[in-house]
């Protein structure tokens, strides 16, 4: 656990190994996938944080945070609405991206330095600022906050609708405004094609979601083109090994391991 700035503002790393027989059935069938972090095999976490960035820089609701591979950290600033940026190692802010969105709640960087944030609560939308652009341009529309974003290999963007209980998708490569629900019926529920207030989404190379259930306390798979969900980890999965309370956030490291 690290305290950043606040103590009542927490960073919270849950990693699961070996979850169960399931779990690991599926990890076997996964490749690297856009934006997995690898780390070296005798990596450890440092027991004390190093802190560059409180409430004073950041505000006191980050509730988004992006890290490439280059450990290029972006965050998001929803007192001023910004988005904030720090190079690798760097303790000092590099650029700051503001104009046009306000309130968002998630933030996606593609690999060529392209930012998607949630700009629902200005234009209802999510919208792109391209690598050094002074502007972004809308790329999809939604009728409730993303609280999640992610943009797989086959440039589609995903969005997690927590207020509709639902993950929807738009391809990056189309002129139509059409999104296509890929997860969760609109109504919330805890059977396996339903969700519950979902937030934080990652997808592999083979198109599989994962999607952090929050209100069901669990972690859901939905394997490509398929309705209905598996519980990965969670009460309700076939064999417990991890509980979770309102878990926010998920990332599939390169050796399959999920951060939670």
């Amino acid at each position: 656990m690290v305290t950043i700035g606040r103590p009542n503002l927490w960073l919270i790393l849950i990693i699961i190994g070996q979850v169960s027989e399931l779990t690991q059935f599926f990890f076997d069938t996964l490749a690297v996938s856009y934006n997995q972090p690898k780390f070296c095999s005798n990596v450890s976490w440092n027991q004390n944080a190093t802190i560059f960035a409180n409430s004073s820089t950041i505000g006191t609701t980050p509730y988004s945070i992006f890290i490439n591979t280059d450990n290029t950290i972006y965050a998001l600033n929803r007192i001023h609405n910004q988005i904030q940026m720090w190079l690798n190692d760097s303790m000092n802010l590099t650029r700051t991206i503001s104009g046009g969105f306000s309130n968002s709640w998630s933030i996606f960087v593609t690999t060529n330095g392209d930012i998607y944030v949630d700009n629902t609560n200005t234009s209802s939308s999510v919208d792109k600022w391209a690598l050094n652009s002074n502007s972004s341009v809308p790329v999809m529309y939604v009728s409730s906050a993303c609280y999640s974003l992610f943009v797989d290999i086959n440039d589609t963007l995903y969005c997690s609708i927590n207020a509709l209980h639902q993950v929807v998708t738009k391809s990056l490569n189309s002129v139509s405004n059409m999104t296509t629900i890929v997860a969760g019926t609109g109504c919330p529920g805890s059977i396996s094609n339903m969700l519950y207030s979902p937030r934080g989404i990652f997808v592999n190379t083979n198109l599989d979601l994962y999607i952090a259930d929050y209100t069901n306390n669990r972690i859901q798979l939905y394997q490509s083109g398929q309705l209905t969900g598996t519980t990965v980890t969670g009460v309700t999965s076939l064999t417990t090994t991890v509980t979770l309370y309102q878990p926010t956030g998920i990332v599939l490291d390169a050796d399959n391991y999920l951060f939670i």
